[in-house]
């Protein structure tokens, strides 16, 4: 009855009968007490509906109140309802305001954490999370969103039970409106999918998106594919792309991962996109080139491993072109990302079923074609490691790889090629630049020697 009066108009009046609320809850004659746990019912039913500021703010006062007044050994068991709620209420940000609703959540989480133990009550956060997700308000699925991202460190593996039905619920709410903090969405999903690889969770399920080509090309390139799209949630799907990826190739080496081809056709769309686009002003010009830098470097994480020569051939020209389109009069931030994916492109690809001495020089090209323009470090370190990382595998191979004399010959003028243009950068003022420029230097004179 006392919580009818919650529907008073007057704040003053709510927070008077939470108090009374409270009392009578603590005398209540013990902890099954129906009445107890149907005030505690009706706290969550208010927070939600009708969910505005002050009804968050009340709740939140109501169960204060509560804790502060109620015996621990009553309340175990019986709050359990408001344990899920109080998780996901501490992330709310309000911007304007002194101190936000989320703060006051957070408050009294860390003033009776002895009551919520996370662990403890996993399955009924889980739970409550998943029905957030699924709520109409953007708020609720917001919370929803961060608390999962949350629950990843803190409870790890203990979530691989549930990683399926998470993982299911974030891609189904991936198509349709981008709202406010739908950019939380592919990254929460590339982590809990990445988490449950670690223990074959999802790849056993036989759900659709198992494996990271499925994932990719089957659900978040579907949605990269909308150019369309706001920056900040574009970026956060190639963002995804390249953890999901990045986790497949550490936890799965011998899955092969065919998705290139796709990856580099929407990349190359993309940044064709904004080169077509008229002059933009300096921020959004930023936005647009770090949404490039992550599409790239979703690309290197995506290329094909060395048991794939065939796949690998097939896309060379392909990756090389983008790489090569997306350098023109591109920032420092771009060209980075092509280096670390030229890299990887060097690294992973098959000598020479797939990398031979002509496409090993087109890549060489690229890397001193980045250096030449840029006086940025962390680009020409970047070049310098995908030049260093070429020469290195041609002069001691990699694994089995043993190449033919006749093979070997061919790269002497590369060799050549890469000491004469390393020289001016071994009296750089970056120590970094100088020490591998150094490094490239012995490579190509060992090379060399090998066949003086």
């Amino acid at each position: 009855v006392i919580s009818l009066g919650f529907r008073d108009r007057s704040m003053i009046l709510k927070s008077l009968y939470a108090s009374t609320a409270a009392s009578v809850c603590k005398a209540a004659l013990c902890k099954e007490s129906k009445s107890f746990r149907s005030y505690i019912d009706s706290l969550v039913s208010l927070y939600y509906d009708p969910g505005d500021r002050s009804a968050r703010i009340l709740v939140c006062k109501a169960i204060k109140d509560i804790l502060h007044r109620v015996p621990r050994e009553r309340l175990k068991g019986v709050i359990d309802p408001i344990i899920p709620l109080m998780f996901m209420a501490r992330v709310e940000i309000e911007n304007g305001n002194e101190k936000n609703i989320g703060e006051m959540y957070q408050d009294l989480w860390l003033e009776n954490v002895d009551l919520f133990k996370v662990e403890k009550h996993l399955e009924l956060i889980i739970d409550e999370c998943l029905v957030s997700l699924r709520r109409p308000a953007w708020l609720n699925k917001r919370q929803g969103i961060e608390s999962i991202e949350k629950l990843v460190p803190v409870a790890g593996k203990k979530l691989l039970p549930f990683c399926n039905d998470i993982v299911g619920v974030l891609v189904e709410l991936l198509p349709g409106r981008v709202w406010d903090g739908k950019e939380s969405v592919p990254l929460a999903l590339a982590r809990v999918w990445s988490l449950a690889i670690e223990s074959s969770g999802v790849s056993d399920s036989g759900a659709k998106w198992a494996t990271a080509n499925e994932l990719v090309s089957g659900v978040l390139l579907q949605e990269c594919s909308n150019f369309s799209l706001p920056l900040k949630y574009h970026m956060s799907l190639f963002d995804a792309i390249n953890q999901v990826c990045e986790k497949e190739r550490l936890e799965r080496p011998e899955e092969e991962i065919s998705i290139v081809a796709q990856l580099i056709e929407t990349v190359h769309r993309l940044v064709l996109r904004f080169r077509e686009e008229k002059p933009v002003e300096l921020l959004k010009k930023k936005q647009e080139e770090a949404l490039i830098a992550s599409a790239i470097e979703a690309v290197g994480k995506a290329w094909p491993r060395r048991n794939t020569p065939e796949l690998q051939l097939k896309n060379f020209d392909p990756v090389t072109g983008l790489f090569s389109e997306s350098i023109k009069g591109s920032g420092w931030a771009v060209q980075l990302a092509v280096m670390n994916s030229l890299r990887d492109v060097m690294i992973y690809s098959a000598i020479p079923a797939a990398l031979d001495e002509e496409r090993i020089k087109k890549v060489m090209d690229l890397a001193f074609l980045a250096i030449q323009q840029n006086k940025n470090p962390r680009v020409i370190v970047a070049a310098l490691k995908v030049i260093l990382s070429g020469l290195e595998r041609v002069n001691v191979g990699h694994g089995s790889e043993v190449l033919a004399a006749e093979i070997f010959a061919e790269l002497l003028p590369l060799a050549k090629y890469c000491k004469e243009n390393v020289v001016e950068l071994l009296h750089h003022n970056e120590p970094t630049v100088v020490h591998l420029a150094s490094l490239i230097e012995t490579a190509a004179s060992d090379i060399l020697k090998r066949n003086s």
